[in-house]
């Protein structure tokens, strides 16, 4: 990590790779806990005034995970209903 020893940078290391290991039940309720660390970080970053960029070290395609959970999870959806 380029900057892990810069105090401007906050880190949250989610093994989001890991998941099958974490989650042996797979209950929206077990997954909701999984991804919970991620969603408190971004929580308090974002109610603090902070940017937060969401990125896969390894590169795996797994960031498009967190970020949809992510986004899913601070702006839940209502009931569908018609468009237009």
């Amino acid at each position: 990590m380029k900057f892990k020893n810069d105090p401007s940078f906050k880190y949250l290391v989610f093994p989001i790779g890991k998941w099958r290991k974490h989650i042996q039940i797979r209950t929206a309720e077990k997954v909701g806990e999984f991804f919970k660390p991620l969603f408190d970080f971004l929580d308090a970053e974002l109610a603090a005034g902070e940017c937060v960029l969401i990125h896969c070290l390894t590169g795996a395609h797994l960031v498009e995970t967190a970020g949809i959970a992510s986004l899913v999870s601070a702006a839940p959806l209502s009931e569908p209903g018609p468009v237009g």
